[in-house]
C-alpha cells in the first residue's frame, strides 16, 4: 500500500495521533440522505439547482445558490445533506486518533459516523469556515473544520461555493481557513475523496514543497484509485506519497497494519494506579490530570557523559540534572532547607518563587531543587503542557496524593490563576509546596494573584567565585575550554567575574570574547533569510517558554526555506523544538535571544516594530475568546505582547502606539487590546484613554476591564485643577464593580484595590470630596484587602495614605 521504508514512520505517527485528515466529496458519495438516497456530488447538485432555477449550466454554483430563497436553500441544499446515514465502510476512521480533521463537504456524514459509533476514539468539535480557529482540548477530541460550511451551522452561517469567497475567507484575520494552508505546508496529512485539480486544494498546496514538511513525522498520503499523470506530478511536487486505492481499501489495509491503535486515554494514563495516589481520579478527570502532572523520579546516570544541548546553553533535560551536568548553586542549600522545613510545618500551602533576570539559571536551579527533594523520598510532581490547567481535574487528582507533595512549575506567571484556585480549594487536605520560577518582570503577576498564599522569594544573581571555578572545571572535563585550556582554573575563573551563568557559558564557548562582540558576530553570521524569522521566534519565546508554532514559523519563511534549516548545527543562532514531538519551536540559547532583541530594538526600531506587527497579525486566527480562556501558547504570547508595562512591549519604546495602531484590525475585537491601549494613552490624551477603556468594557464586562476604566476615570478626576466629582464617582463605582465580580470568583487581585486606594488618596489630597456612603465602602474595601492581600507591603503603604486622607476629609 505504501513503500516498506515508510511503514515504520507511518505506524509511529498514526499511533501517536500525529496525522490530520482532509476529505472531499468522494468520501461521502457512498452515504445516504435521510430519505435513503445516495448523496449527490457537487456536479449533480449543481445540475439540479440549474434545472430548479431554469438557468444555464454555465452559471456557477455560487451564483445559483445566491438566487435561492431561504426556503429553497433549506429544502434543496440543507435538508438534502443534513441527517445523513454514513456508509459503515467509513467506520474504521473512528478507531484512530486524528490531530485535525478538515472537510470540504457541507454534509454531516462524519459527525453522524462518530455519533453512531460507541467505540469511537474521539469526540468531534465542529468548526465552520468563518469561525476563529480552535485547537482540540486533548487527544480525545478532534476538531472537524468545515471549509465550505456545514449544514449543522446553517442558517447562522452560510456556505462557500466560489473561489473568490474562499480566498476572501482565508484572508480574514481570525478565520480558521487561514490555518489550513500553513498546516498543509508543514504537517503529516492524509487526503482522500478530492482531486488535486480543485481550486481550493491548489491554493492550499501552493505553500507546500517536500522540504517544507517536518521530517520527524510520517509520510503524507494522497489516496486516489485512478491517478493520472497530473496526479503523479502534483504528488512529487508537494511531497505526497500516492496510495493507488479507494479509501475503503486503504482503511482495510490500515486495520491490518495497526489493528489495535492506542486510545487517547492510554497515551496519558498509566495502566496501573501510581503508588503516590491513594486512588485514581474520577474517569472524566484522568486524562487531564495525567497529561499535566508527571512525577519526578531519580535514576543514576554516568556523570560527564558526552555534552548535551545543555552544555551549549540550552534548557536542561532531566537526564542532565540526573547526571549532575549542572553546577551546584550557592543558594540551592538554603532553598532545599527551606522547602524541607515548609513541608513539615503546620502551615498550609506555600510557594517558593525563584525569580531573577533571564539567563541566570532559574529553571535549572528549580529542577535541581525538585530533584534533590525527590531523592529524599518526597512526592514531587512537575506541571507540564502548554495551556492552562483545568482546575477541577487538577484538584481531583491532587486531592488523592498520598502525602504532602512538591509541585514544580516553570514560568509560573502563566499558571497563577489556576494555581490560586487549586491552592485555596478545601478539597485538598495534603500540603502542596509549589516551587516556581519566572523572570523578574513577571513577578508582579505572581505576587498579586497568589498573595493569599505564603510566598517566599529567592534570587540567584551573578556567579560566585566557587560557582565560577566549578563551571570552569566542568567544561575542562568536557574538553570545551578551547584556547584557554592551558590556563589554570583560577585564571579562567577571573575572566568570568561579574557574569551570570548563561553569559559565562556563552563566553567559554566563544573564547571568552566580550559579550557584545560575540552577539554582533552571531548576528552577522546569521543568513539574512533567517533574521526576520529568528526575531519573531525570539520575540514569541520572550513572552512564553513554549515559543511559536512550527507552521507559523514556516509561514514566515515562505516556500523556499524550511524551518528545519534553522535547526542545523552550522546555523549561528539555532532554533529547536520546545519538547519531544512538539508543535512548538524556541530559540536554542535564551541569553542571545534577549541580548539580540534589545540590540535590534535599539539599532533598528522599525525592524523590531515590523516583527511585533507581523507576529501579532499571524497569531490572530489562534486568539479566539476560547483560546484566551484556555491559556493557549498563542494567547499567552499576545497577553505579554500587548502588556505595556512588561519587557516585550517596553522594548518597542516610542513605537508602542504605532504597534497598537497597526494591529487594530486584527485584534480590536479583544477587550485586553483596548485596556492596554487605554493605559498607554493616559499620558497624552486622557479623553481618548477613557473612550478606549469604555470600548474594553463594552466588549467584555470583566473585572480587569472595569478596573482599567475606573482607574483612568479617577486619574482624570484628580488631574483637573478642581477635582471633578462626577468622574470620580463613575470611576469609584467601576472599581467597586470590579471588586464585587472578583469576590464572586474568589480571585481577588491587587490591581483593583491598588487603583482604588492610591488614586482615591490623591483625589482627596487635591481637595476632592467623597460622600459618606462611598467613604464607608472604601473602609470596607480596606478591611477586605487587609484580609485577602495582607502580605503586600506596597498595598499596605497605599492603605496608610488613604486612611490618613480619609481622616482629614
Amino acid at each position: 500500500m505504501i513503500p516498506d521504508t515508510l511503514i515504520p514512520s507511518f505506524e509511529r505517527s498514526i499511533k501517536a495521533g500525529d496525522y490530520s485528515l482532509l476529505v472531499g466529496t468522494g468520501v461521502s458519495l457512498t452515504s445516504h440522505d435521510k430519505k435513503g438516497n445516495l448523496l449527490l456530488g457537487t456536479s449533480a447538485l449543481h445540475q439540479e439547482l440549474c434545472r430548479l432555477r431554469q438557468v444555464r449550466e454555465g452559471t456557477t454554483l455560487s451564483q445559483i445558490y445566491e438566487m435561492l430563497s431561504h426556503e429553497e436553500k433549506e429544502t434543496h441544499v440543507v435538508e438534502r445533506y443534513r441527517g445523513c446515514s454514513p456508509d459503515t465502510k467509513l467506520t474504521p476512521l473512528t478507531r484512530y486518533i486524528w490531530n485535525r480533521i478538515f472537510t470540504l463537504n457541507i454534509d454531516d456524514v462524519l459527525e453522524n459516523l462518530y455519533n453512531c459509533t460507541p467505540t469511537a476514539a474521539q469526540t468531534l468539535r465542529i468548526l465552520n469556515f468563518n469561525e476563529p480557529w480552535t485547537d482540540p482540548r486533548g487527544k480525545d477530541e478532534a476538531v472537524i473544520a468545515h471549509l465550505h460550511g456545514s449544514v449543522l451551522k446553517w442558517p447562522e452561517t452560510g456556505f462557500v461555493f466560489a473561489s473568490h469567497e474562499y480566498i476572501s475567507g482565508i484572508n480574514e484575520y481570525r478565520s480558521c481557513l487561514a490555518v489550513l494552508a500553513d498546516f498543509l505546508a508543514s504537517y503529516s496529512i492524509i487526503i482522500a475523496g478530492t482531486r488535486f485539480n480543485e481550486q481550493d486544494i491548489g491554493f492550499y498546496l501552493s505553500r507546500r514543497t517536500p522540504k517544507m514538511v517536518r521530517q520527524d513525522q510520517g509520510p503524507s498520503l494522497y489516496i486516489e484509485p485512478d491517478p493520472d499523470d497530473f496526479t503523479y506530478h502534483i504528488c512529487a511536487k508537494h511531497g505526497f506519497t500516492l496510495v493507488e486505492a479507494t479509501l475503503e481499501t486503504f482503511l482495510e489495509w490500515l486495520v491490518e497494519r495497526v489493528p489495535n491503535p492506542p486510545s487517547p486515554l492510554s497515551l496519558y494514563v498509566p495502566g496501573d494506579r501510581p503508588a503516590f495516589l491513594t486512588s485514581l481520579p474520577e474517569a472524566n478527570n484522568q486524562r487531564e490530570f495525567f497529561r499535566r502532572f508527571r512525577r519526578i523520579g531519580t535514576v543514576a546516570r554516568d556523570r560527564f557523559a558526552d555534552p548535551t544541548r545543555f552544555a551549549f546553553g540550552g534548557k536542561p533535560e532531566w537526564a542532565d540534572i540526573e547526571r549532575q551536568s549542572d553546577i551546584q548553586r550557592d543558594v540551592a542549600a538554603s532553598i532545599i532547607a527551606e522547602a524541607e522545613r515548609l513541608l513539615k510545618d503546620e502551615v498550609g500551602n506555600r510557594i517558593i518563587l525563584i525569580n531573577d533576570d533571564p539567563a541566570t539559571g532559574k529553571t535549572t536551579l528549580a529542577m535541581r531543587i525538585a530533584y534533590e527533594l525527590a531523592k529524599t523520598g518526597n512526592i514531587v510532581l512537575e506541571l507540564v503542557g502548554n495551556d492552562c490547567l483545568e482546575t477541577a481535574s487538577a484538584i481531583d487528582g491532587l486531592s488523592r496524593v498520598a502525602e504532602n507533595c512538591v509541585l514544580l512549575v516553570d514560568s509560573i506567571a502563566d499558571h497563577v490563576e489556576s494555581l490560586s484556585c487549586i491552592l485555596e480549594s478545601g478539597k485538598i487536605t495534603r500540603k502542596i509546596l509549589v516551587i516556581g520560577s519566572d523572570r523578574t518582570y513577571r513577578t508582579n503577576v505572581v505576587r498579586e494573584t497568589l498573595e493569599r498564599c505564603s510566598l517566599i522569594q529567592f534570587t540567584i544573581g551573578e556567579l560566585s567565585r566557587h560557582e565560577r571555578l566549578t563551571l570552569v572545571e566542568r567544561y575542562r572535563q568536557l574538553n570545551m575550554l578551547g584556547e584557554q585550556a592551558n590556563l589554570p582554573n583560577d585564571s579562567i575563573e577571573h575572566l568570568l567575574r561579574g557574569d551570570i551563568v548563561l553569559a559565562a557559558i556563552c563566553r567559554i564557548l566563544n573564547d571568552f570574547r566580550p559579550l557584545e562582540e560575540i552577539a554582533a558576530s552571531l548576528w552577522d553570521h546569521l543568513d539574512a533569510r533567517y533574521r526576520d524569522v529568528y526575531l519573531v521566534c525570539a520575540l514569541a519565546n520572550s513572552c512564553t517558554d513554549t515559543g511559536l508554532r512550527y507552521s507559523i514559523l514556516q509561514h514566515f519563511l515562505g516556500t523556499d526555506v524550511p524551518v528545519q534549516d534553522l535547526f542545523n548545527e552550522t546555523t549561528s543562532l539555532r532554533l529547536r523544538y520546545y519538547g519531544h514531538n512538539s508543535d512548538y519551536v524556541v530559540v536554542e540559547n535564551s541569553f542571545w535571544r534577549d541580548i539580540l532583541l534589545s540590540r535590534v530594538a535599539q539599532d533598528h526600531p522599525d525592524t523590531m516594530l515590523d516583527s511585533f506587527v507581523r507576529l501579532a497579525n499571524i497569531l490572530a486566527p489562534f486568539s479566539s475568546v476560547e483560546a484566551i480562556q484556555r491559556g493557549t501558547p498563542e494567547a499567552k504570547i499576545l497577553r505579554w505582547l500587548y502588556d505595556i508595562d512588561e519587557y516585550p512591549c517596553r522594548i518597542l519604546g516610542i513605537n508602542r502606539m504605532a504597534f497598537f495602531d497597526a494591529t487594530e484590525q486584527s485584534h480590536g475585537w479583544n477587550a485586553r487590546y483596548w485596556e492596554q491601549r487605554a493605559l498607554l494613552t493616559i499620558g497624552n490624551d486622557i479623553d481618548r484613554a477613557i473612550q478606549f477603556a469604555r470600548n474594553a468594557v463594552g466588549l467584555h464586562s470583566a473585572p480587569l476591564s472595569w478596573t482599567t476604566l475606573g482607574k483612568i476615570l479617577i486619574i482624570a478626576a484628580e488631574r483637573c485643577s478642581t477635582p471633578r466629582s462626577e468622574l470620580f464617582i463613575e470611576g469609584f463605582d467601576s472599581l467597586n464593580r470590579a471588586l464585587s465580580r472578583e469576590r464572586l470568583s474568589y480571585l481577588m487581585r491587587y490591581q483593583a484595590y491598588s487603583a482604588l486606594f492610591a488614586h482615591s488618596a490623591r483625589y482627596l489630597q487635591k481637595g476632592g470630596r467623597i460622600d459618606a456612603n462611598r467613604q464607608k465602602r472604601l473602609r470596607q474595601h480596606i478591611a477586605e484587602a487587609d484580609f485577602y492581600l495582607r502580605n503586600d507591603d506596597e498595598l499596605s503603604k497605599e492603605i496608610d495614605l488613604l486612611e490618613g486622607a480619609l481622616d482629614h476629609a
